[in-house]
């Protein structure tokens, strides 16, 4: 992300540029010239790095442990800044009342899952979640804990994943792909 495009030239170059030609070939302006330079070269990355942590697609980990503070989220350094920011991503997901397509918003935030249905029977909300190889359990409870927040507290939340392992068969000389295996976790 850029936002100031100063990178058409060098600190150093920019000001040596405003000062008379013959400056250069003394070595003392010289010298004050690239130390200039360097600290606006520093100043405008650090300008740059303040304009895109504002960001939550761009944050580094510190801004992101920095933010996960504010919002007072505990946060987890062992987790992958993708899936802190997944869960970020997921919590900022509107407020208000909760329908079926901000759960379907949520869940869809969480890499590797995909939201095949919400209902609710009675006081009870069904969630069925797809996921695939890549979907951690640590992913699962932290998204169980963030739609709970959101659910009122006379419903209660039956989520299901489902988990399907595709391979090939064999039937007679015969080829074919299917599902094998299908997981089912409550």
């Amino acid at each position: 992300m850029l936002v100031f495009n100063n990178q058409q030239r060098s600190g150093y170059e920019e000001i040596a540029s405003y000062s008379p030609r013959y400056y250069r070939s003394i070595k003392e302006m010289d010298a004050v010239f690239r130390l200039a330079g360097w600290i606006i070269d520093l100043m405008a990355q650090d300008m740059e790095d303040m304009v895109a942590f504002q960001f939550l697609k761009y944050m580094d980990d510190e801004a992101l442990t920095r933010y996960e503070a504010f919002l007072g989220i505990a946060s987890d350094v062992d987790k992958p800044s993708d899936e802190r920011k997944a869960y970020i991503s997921a919590l900022l997901i509107g407020s208000g009342k909760l329908s079926a397509d901000k759960i379907v918003e949520i869940v869809n935030q969480f890499r590797g899952c995909d939201c095949e249905g919400v209902t609710l029977e009675g006081s009870i909300l069904h969630i069925s979640i797809i996921v695939d190889e890549d979907f951690t359990q640590m992913s699962s409870n932290s998204m169980c804990e963030l739609i709970k927040e959101k659910v009122p507290a006379h419903i209660t939340m039956d989520t299901v994943f489902y988990n399907s392992i595709s391979g090939k068969i064999f039937f007679g000389n015969i080829m074919c792909e299917a599902d094998i295996i299908e997981i089912m976790q409550r």
